[in-house]
């Protein structure tokens, strides 16, 4: 599937991976991994699609969608009108 959502926390493990913390559109706060080095342009505030995200019933964290290796982000432009209608509270 493929989502839309603003960024609201980006939390580094370690090297190769980070943590993203991100709202959707309802204000729900959803969680997944990145790898940092491929992904190293995304900051805190940006309004991204993820493309071939999926929900992993595996982890024993609710909210948690994976994203496979092949999976990517796309930044939305800030004056987009999905980005504008998305906003943090």
């Amino acid at each position: 599937m493929d989502l839309i959502v603003k960024i609201a926390q980006i939390i580094r493990i370690d090297d190769k991976m980070s943590e993203i913390r991100v709202l959707d559109e309802s204000d729900v706060m959803w969680f997944t991994q990145i790898f940092t080095n491929k992904f190293k342009w995304l900051r805190e505030g940006q309004t991204v699609k993820i493309k071939n995200a999926y929900v992993n019933q595996t982890i024993h964290r609710t909210r948690f969608f994976s994203m496979s290796y092949a999976s990517n982000i796309l930044t939305l432009p800030s004056y987009s009108k999905i980005a504008m209608s998305m906003i943090i509270n």
